[in-house]
């Protein structure tokens, strides 16, 4: 369940730029999304990542090896793939795609080495955009602890689990992790 995001060089980006639409108010999505929450884990749906549920032993397996940080191949335009520390996309338009494909040519349009700092934000904010939240240390406390008081999230031993309203939050409580885990 995602929250819509007009972009501005789509159909509907451009209908909301000559006013023919309107863009839903932005605090509509907080409302949407709680309400979205409760009625399906109410009907028994397990909300294990920020936009994805799914009944008890039915969660997708294909999602989930990218917030575990699997090695995966992307084929096709503008497919992305991800091994280890490197990122790699292909060429979005058909047309460079196939005819990189047909010259028997790599169609990869460009490649991100993660420095371990990145790679450790990454894996961070896949951490926190589960169920299975992130392992914490003690001097993560403090600020943990505000988090739980805020409602954002709840504490398990030594891991922190976002809650709803803390999914809601996800960039800014990740940002903010990062910058106080810096100072240590």
């Amino acid at each position: 369940c995602y929250g819509l995001t007009v972009e501005p060089q789509t159909p509907l980006g451009r209908q909301v730029a000559r006013g023919t639409e309107t863009a839903p108010p932005e605090e509509s999505h907080e409302v949407e999304f709680l309400a979205t929450d409760a009625r399906l884990t109410q009907a028994g749906f397990e909300h294990y990542e920020v936009s994805n549920y799914a009944l008890p032993g039915f969660r997708s397996r294909h999602n989930s090896s990218y917030w575990t940080g699997v090695a995966y191949l992307g084929l096709g335009p503008s497919a992305h793939g991800f091994e280890g520390a490197e990122r790699r996309w292909n060429a979005r338009a058909l047309s460079a795609w196939e005819r990189a494909v047909d010259a028997s040519e790599d169609p990869v349009e460009g490649v991100e080495q993660l420095r371990e700092d990145q790679h450790e934000l990454e894996r961070l904010y896949l951490d926190l955009r589960t169920n299975r939240g992130v392992l914490t240390t003690p001097a993560d406390e403090p600020m943990i602890r505000s988090w739980i008081t805020a409602g954002w999230a709840t504490g398990h031993g030594d891991r922190v689990r976002l809650t709803p309203l803390g999914w809601l939050r996800l960039d800014a409580l990740v940002a903010a992790l990062t910058d106080h885990r810096s100072r240590y």
